[in-house]
């Protein structure tokens, strides 16, 4: 009998069963289920052998073809390829979202803002997760070598995808690994790429020496690709513009134009180049680089900004700027630049200014001005530049004015801001001590004025006062400008009447100052606290003027009732009322006018002060100060101390004639004085009541830089204060100010030392207590603990009730305190947000009754304080999560478990509110 066979395979089983069909008779019907058979067999043989390969290859501890092939496959295509598209969308998601501001110099890479980096959370949450799979399912880690090349490249897009969501530190993670990770020649470009992000990571963190290891290390790689050094050294260049060295990123930027592919990556980098030429005052680099920018057909924003750029870059010295304003008019003509006319003519006031034409630089600002429509910053700089040329004559009140309107409408990340805002305060308080010398001099006048005169004369301001108002009114309805100033000729007038530098102490401020120029405060007295647009004065008050809160009844209409309806009887009790506020106010005994002369005596010496401190204007400091003595001529209390500046400030001026008279008058009268003794023996230690006082300024003035983000300074100032000064009461604070700038400017190794430095050399101050908190926070998280700063007074029960456990499972708790509001819509909303932006924590949401009468939604959990910080700042960011509460209907905190418990059983969020303000700083 014949073998039945199966291709070159045969079996003696078939064999049989052909055999026995045989000898029955039945060999048709068993020969088809033999054939049957065999095709089953054959099937579930082929699964098997299938599932035994899938499985075989599944294992990631055999280093096998088969296994390597399996998960490099499974690892590229459906984890780093998925992945990476889902990245690739997110960055280019928030490129589109970022917005460049041409006021500034535009940023090397568009990062976007931190409330737009929260808009691709779920994209790049999706990397993460994707990127995690292939970590820690497919890793071929065997005897300490990796053998599926694919996981570092899903190292190297977690740690992208961690970077773009702001959360740097575990992206340091990621990125130190594989840029320390030896690989193979054609997959080096992770390992090189990885260095790149490194060095983003590390400067936007503010790491720059860690940042400049990174870039050296990569100068050094022989290796590195050619197609990626344009990545490089617009990194490098981005390095140097974050630490405020503009020329060092010349040189990184041209290297970057010239290797760039990319047209519209090769503009941006060339604008930012034209800028710092400009901004070095290097025009002729300038205009040919704004010049290249535009033969790259850019943006038509860029391409706009260019142009009036390359206006602003005109040279004056090569000729006369008459072509390039008529090239600006010509552009503020077209139908397209309508909404660009503030720019242009704020373009065109520069290049007045630069002709050293004022007065046609005053018309085009204030035409900047007014052609404004919803640019804010830029009306905020026209307001400032005509404020600087009030300030350069000077004409304090009107700068003072300008600097007013600048300040509110500047944005916070604008470099002019922190300037504007300082000069604004310098102003401000020079105006206050201006007025209050004139306030009382005129009160004085009216005081010693017979009764009937008296009257008379507050009338007949009152009269010009009611005049003025009506001519404001009548000038707002003909379409009259909001300008605080209209006069653009100030200067060529010989009627000098804005200027303020220094009251005579006569004539009468009530038809003077406030009639010449509505101030600030009395602005928001009639109209309130209102933000500066176009008509803003309505004639309907009601429909504009906040809600008053307190729900006093308003004075007019008191009025009007007391009137029984009567306008001119109205009127005249208002009078009535004017008249009364005037003379309630008036010194009319002696301990009043003695009141009264030592506000004058203060105000003189402050306004002093801050013309030769915070202008520099020593001319009138001295003018200021000599005309105090002439009026309080003796045994004021700031005599011997307005000498000594006076022979300082004479000094610097050079007129020594003056400062030997001053120097003279103190040996002389007050020999025994300290001045004295700085006089006599200038290089003498400063060790007592003036050095304290100096010491105490110099400290102040410190702290003020800190919390103005000057931090670099701070350091300088505080090691010469560690050097000049032993004071035991100073040096610690000295010290731990400097540690919180080092760690504000280096890196952590360094702010580490600094702390370390304060607990062992002051261990008992009361510094040393916050140091050592920093430390322990540091040796935990190794985070940024800089914002853990305690520089307030808060409620001591409150802190001791509580702990600090940076380390510990957080929550997020919100406290509902309105009874109206929906627990649940509001909880829906947060789990919305959650499942967007937080869908890889795994975040569970619970709703608790605090009290009786108050409920609580927790998000639970957290592993650790930065982690919940990051949440608390993005729910807080988000406009629809928190959309269905107002701001008094809740309060939001993170807290531990172990603080949590305290909260529920005291029933209360009050005492942990203080605790959280104080040690939290985020609210």
């Amino acid at each position: 009998m014949k073998n039945i066979s199966c291709g070159r395979h045969t079996s003696s089983k078939y064999n049989i069963f052909a055999h026995l069909a045989l000898h029955t008779g039945k060999r048709t019907v068993e020969l088809k289920n033999i054939i049957l058979y065999n095709n089953r067999t054959l099937r579930a043989l082929l699964v098997i052998f299938t599932l035994t390969g899938v499985f075989y290859a599944c294992s990631v501890k055999k280093n096998k073809w088969i296994n390597r092939a399996y998960h490099g496959t499974t690892s590229r295509f459906n984890g780093y390829f998925n992945g990476g598209e889902s990245f690739k969308e997110g960055v280019a998601n928030l490129e589109k979202a970022h917005i460049d501001k041409y006021d500034r110099l535009l940023p090397v890479f568009k990062f976007g803002t931190v409330e737009q980096s929260k808009s691709i959370y779920p994209q790049m949450d999706k990397a993460i997760k994707k990127a995690e799979t292939v970590v820690t399912k497919h890793s071929m880690l065997i005897k300490g070598k990796q053998y599926n090349a694919w996981v570092d490249a899903c190292y190297l897009l977690r740690g992208k995808a961690r970077f773009y969501k702001r959360d740097y530190y575990a992206a340091l993670e990621d990125l130190e690994y594989v840029a320390n990770t030896k690989s193979k020649k054609k997959r080096r470009h992770w390992r090189h790429e990885a260095m790149i992000y490194l060095a983003r990571t590390y400067s936007e963190l503010a790491m720059f020496s860690e940042a400049q290891s990174v870039i050296d290390r990569i100068k050094n790689e022989a290796e590195f690709p050619n197609k990626m050094k344009d990545q490089f050294y617009a990194v490098q260049a981005d390095f140097h513009l974050k630490q405020g060295d503009d020329s060092a990123a010349i040189a990184p930027l041209r290297k970057a134009i010239e290797l760039t592919k990319s047209k519209k990556v090769r503009a941006r980098y060339t604008y930012i180049l034209a800028q710092i030429h400009q901004k070095n005052k290097n025009y002729k680099e300038a205009s040919k680089m704004f010049g290249e920018v535009l033969k790259m057909q850019p943006s038509y924003d860029m391409a706009f900004n260019a142009q009036l750029n390359l206006a602003r870059s005109f040279d004056s010295s090569s000729g006369t700027s008459k072509g390039i304003r008529q090239r600006l008019l010509k552009m503020a003509k077209e139908d397209k630049n309508i909404d660009y006319l503030d720019q242009i003519y704020y373009a065109l006031g520069e290049l007045a200014q630069r002709d050293n034409d004022e007065t046609q630089a005053l018309k085009d600002y204030n035409k900047s001005v007014r052609f404004s429509k919803g640019n804010n910053t830029q009306k905020g700089t026209s307001y400032l530049a005509i404020g600087e040329i009030y300030l350069s004559h000077p004409e304090y009140r009107p700068a003072k004015a300008y600097y007013d309107s600048s300040s509110v409408l500047i944005d916070r990340e604008s470099p002019l801001y922190k300037g504007v805002q300082d000069k604004k305060k310098s102003l401000s308080e020079l105006i206050r001590n201006l007025d209050v010398i004139e306030v009382e001099d005129s009160l004085q006048t009216l005081a010693k004025m017979p009764e009937a005169e008296r009257l008379k004369k507050i009338n007949s301001f009152l009269d010009e006062k009611d005049r003025l108002e009506r001519e404001a009114k009548a000038n707002n309805t003909q379409g009259g400008g909001n300008d605080p100033f209209n006069n653009n000729n100030v200067f060529n007038n010989n009627n000098n009447n804005n200027n303020t530098s220094t009251p005579q102490g006569q004539g009468f401020y009530f038809t003077n100052q406030i009639l010449r120029s509505q101030g600030f405060g009395e602005f928001k007295r009639i109209w309130g606290d209102r933000t500066l647009a176009d008509n803003w004065r309505r004639s309907n008050k009601q429909s504009i003027l906040p809600t008053n809160a307190t729900n006093e009844p308003d004075p007019l209409d008191s009025l009007l009732k007391a009137a029984g309806g009567d306008t001119l009887a109205m009127q005249k009790l208002k009078r009535e009322a004017d008249v009364k506020k005037i003379i309630d106010v008036l010194p009319l005994t002696q301990a009043d006018f003695d009141s009264s002369d030592n506000k004058i005596l203060d105000a003189y010496y402050n306004a002093a002060n801050i013309y030769r401190e915070q202008l520099d204007d020593k001319l009138r400091a001295v003018e200021m100060f000599e005309k105090m003595l002439l009026r309080f001529p003796a045994n004021n209390k700031y005599e011997l101390s307005t000498y000594y500046q006076l022979y300082r400030v004479y000094g610097v001026l050079g007129n020594t004639a003056k400062a030997d008279y001053y120097k003279n008058k103190i040996l002389k009268d007050f020999p025994t004085s300290d001045y004295a003794k700085l006089i006599n023996n200038p290089g003498t230690p400063l060790t007592d009541e003036i050095a304290k006082k100096e010491l105490e300024k110099f400290y102040s003035e410190t702290f003020d830089l800190y919390k103005k983000q000057f931090y670099r300074e701070v350091v300088t100032r505080c090691d010469e204060a560690l050097a000049k000064y032993k004071d035991k009461e100073f040096r610690p604070k000295f010290a731990y100010l400097r540690a919180l700038a080092v760690g504000r400017t280096q890196d952590v190794n360094s702010f580490e030392a600094s702390l370390r430095d304060v607990v062992t050399n002051y261990p008992l101050d009361p510094v040393k207590g916050d140091a050592q908190y920093l430390l322990d926070y540091i040796k935990k998280s190794r985070g940024d603990s800089a914002g853990f700063i305690d520089n307030s007074k808060t409620n001591v029960d409150a802190l001791t009730m509580f702990t600090m456990a940076p380390d510990s499972i957080h929550n997020f708790a919100l406290i509902l305190t309105n009874k109206k509001v929906k627990v649940n819509e509001v909880k829906t909303l947060v789990s919305d947000f959650n499942t967007e932006f937080f869908s890889l924590m795994d975040l569970k949401i619970e709703s608790r009754f605090l009290n009786d009468s108050t409920q609580m939604i927790l998000v639970r959990k957290f592993n650790n304080q930065p982690y919940a910080t990051t949440y608390f700042n993005a729910i807080k960011g988000d406009k629809k999560a928190l959309a269905l509460l107002g701001a008094n209907d809740y309060v939001a905190v993170i807290v531990t478990n172990d603080n949590l418990a305290v909260i529920q059983k005291q029933k209360t969020i009050d005492n942990y509110k203080v605790f959280f303000k104080d040690k939290y700083k985020l609210n």
